[in-house]
C-alpha cells in the first residue's frame, strides 16, 4: 500500500468511525493531516489536529501553533494542569521539524507542538482500531484546550 491510499484508507475510516460513535467532532483533511473542527485543512490559526504519518509509522495528535509564542508560553506556565487534564502524557515541542518521509527538515523557527503519538506498523496496521484509539485522546485536546483555542 502508498502512503496516499493508506491516508485515504484512514481518513474515510476515521470520518466512519466518528459517525458510528455520533460525531463528537469533525475534522478537514489535506493529504497527511488535518484540521479538528474547521471547515478547512490551510489553518494558520493554533489548532488541533492530526498527522497521518504513513512513513514514520505514526499518528500524532496535537495542539499545533505556528507563529504564536506568547500562547504557546502562556500553555507551558500551565503545562502541569495541562498534563493532568489531558491524563496523559505529551510532549511538548519547540522548533519543531517536519517530517519528510522519514528524514529531518526544519520548520521554522515559530512552530510548536504539544502532541501524543500512536505507532503502528504500516505490515499490520488496523485502521478501525487506530481510529477507535485516536477518537477518545482527541476529545481530550479539546476539551482542554478549548479554553486558550479555537476548536
Amino acid at each position: 500500500m502508498y502512503a496516499e491510499e493508506a491516508r485515504m484508507k484512514f481518513w474515510n475510516t476515521l470520518r466512519e468511525t466518528l459517525k458510528e460513535m455520533g460525531e463528537p467532532f469533525f475534522f478537514t483533511e489535506n493529504k497527511q493531516w488535518a484540521i479538528i473542527n474547521k471547515q478547512t485543512s490551510n489553518y494558520h490559526e493554533p489548532c488541533v489536529a492530526l498527522d497521518f504519518l504513513w512513513r514514520d509509522e505514526f499518528l500524532r495528535i496535537n495542539v499545533y501553533i505556528e507563529n504564536d509564542i506568547p500562547l504557546y508560553n502562556k500553555l507551558k506556565a500551565r503545562k502541569e494542569e495541562i498534563d493532568s487534564g489531558l491524563g496523559f502524557k505529551v510532549i511538548w515541542k519547540e522548533n519543531d521539524f517536519l517530517s519528510n518521509g522519514g528524514k529531518k527538515k526544519f520548520n521554522g523557527e515559530n512552530t510548536r507542538r504539544i502532541e501524543v503519538d500512536i505507532p503502528f506498523n504500516n505490515e499490520t496496521l488496523d485502521f478501525k482500531a487506530l481510529a477507535i484509539k485516536a477518537i477518545p485522546i482527541t476529545k481530550r485536546y479539546i476539551e482542554v484546550f478549548r479554553g486558550y483555542i479555537d476548536c
